[in-house]
């Protein structure tokens, strides 16, 4: 998980467009986006937005073929 593409992606610009940015471990992270605002992401929000960023991948449902019907003899 990287803290600052995260961070980037939950602001909505690009990891090198930060005025400041830092990093505090176990509180989250403190960054200066390129408009001028600063913004504070908890552990809990970076781990929101890791989950957008990169979600889970499932394995493909295999889908159930529709069951054989036998035919009966033809009457003649």
């Amino acid at each position: 998980m990287d803290r600052k593409a995260i961070c980037a992606f939950l602001i909505g610009c690009e990891p090198n467009q930060f005025m400041a940015y830092k990093d505090y471990s176990d509180q989250g992270v403190a960054a200066v986006g390129p408009d001028g605002k600063k913004y504070i992401f908890t552990v809990a929000d970076l781990e929101a937005g890791n989950v957008e960023l990169n979600p889970p991948k499932t394995a493909p449902k295999a889908k159930r073929k529709a069951p054989v019907k036998k035919r009966s003899a033809a009457k003649r």
